[in-house]
Parts: structure tokens; C-alpha cells; sequence
């Protein structure tokens, strides 16, 4: 049976502290932690242990990922800061895609949206109101630097970090 992954970056822990602080003032939540998913979730049917491979030869020579925040943004039922899409972040992206036997997802490639989100199933009714109060929110991070990628499983609508992956590594040329 395939399980559901994520290649993922993690805001630092100021900005991650303020989102959950966010949600819960304003009686939200979203899919796990705060993330930044370098690519769609994606199937996989080997082991964690080859897909933890695939990364370190696919991601794992690229340097520390910087991050540039946008404003808020929504869509449909789903409230999310914006990230820039800078040449870095689509390299970090199209070498995500080249791990064999993780398909691209329609949502991949040219369609590909960087965000965080914020809060996801908002209630019709309650929607306006939150879009409403959210720009009297100051996002408190504009960027960061992540030197680590982690590997998160799906379980049960919940992110499970299992992989991390240490970025910058030299690969020694044969």
C-alpha cells in the first residue's frame, strides 16, 4: 500500500509559535505543523529508507534554502502566507521531482503555489470574518534560511516527521 509524503521545510520557531498562536485566537487550524511543501504530497510504495536515499542524492548537495515571505492569500476555504518563487526555491522544486517512483501531482511544475498555510476548512460562515481580521495581523519572520529538509508522513491527517535531511552536503565527484 502506498503512504502519503512530504518533502518539507520548517519555519524557525518564532514564526512557527505565532501561526499556532494565530489559530488559536482565531479558532483555526491546518494540515500539521506550519510547512513549506517543496513539492505536492506524493505516494510512495518502497521503504522510508530508499525514499530518505533519493533525497540526499536529489536535494541533498543543495545549499541552505533561503525563504521569502509574500502577504496573506486565500483560496476557497484555505487562508495562507504567500512564499516568493525565486530561482532557488524552483531548483529545490524541480529536483524534488526527479526522485523516481514519487510522481508529479497536478498541483507540481508550472502550477506549483509555495505557501504556508495558515488555517484550511474555514467555515462559510466564518470565513469573511476571519479574512476580515486577518490583515491586522503583522507577520512577525519576512525570511529565513533552513539548512534541513525533513521527510514528513501522512498518518491519519497528521504530518509525522520522519527523515531529516542535513542540506549543503558536498558530493565527492568518482
Amino acid at each position: 500500500m502506498d503512504t502519503s509524503y512530504g518533502i518539507v521545510a520548517l519555519p524557525p520557531q518564532p514564526l512557527r509559535r505565532w501561526i499556532e498562536n494565530f489559530q488559536k485566537r482565531h479558532s483555526v487550524a491546518a494540515y500539521g505543523e506550519a510547512h513549506l511543501n517543496l513539492r505536492s504530497p506524493f505516494s510512495w510504495s518502497g521503504t522510508e529508507q530508499e525514499l530518505m536515499a533519493a533525497l540526499e542524492r536529489h536535494l541533498g548537495h543543495l545549499p541552505p534554502l533561503e525563504v521569502h515571505l509574500g502577504k496573506w492569500d486565500r483560496f476557497s476555504s484555505t487562508v495562507f502566507i504567500d512564499v516568493e518563487t525565486t530561482p532557488q526555491l524552483i531548483e529545490f522544486h524541480r529536483a524534488s521531482l526527479e526522485i523516481s517512483g514519487a510522481e508529479p501531482s497536478g498541483f507540481d511544475g508550472e502550477a506549483y503555489s509555495p505557501h504556508l498555510t495558515v488555517a484550511l476548512g474555514i467555515c462559510p460562515w466564518a470565513y469573511r470574518r476571519v479574512w476580515r481580521e486577518i490583515h491586522s495581523e503583522s507577520i512577525p519572520v519576512a525570511r529565513w534560511t533552513s539548512s534541513e529538509l525533513y521527510l514528513a508522513r501522512d498518518v491519519g491527517g497528521e504530518l509525522e516527521r520522519v527523515g531529516k535531511l542535513e542540506l549543503g552536503k558536498m558530493l565527492v565527484a568518482h
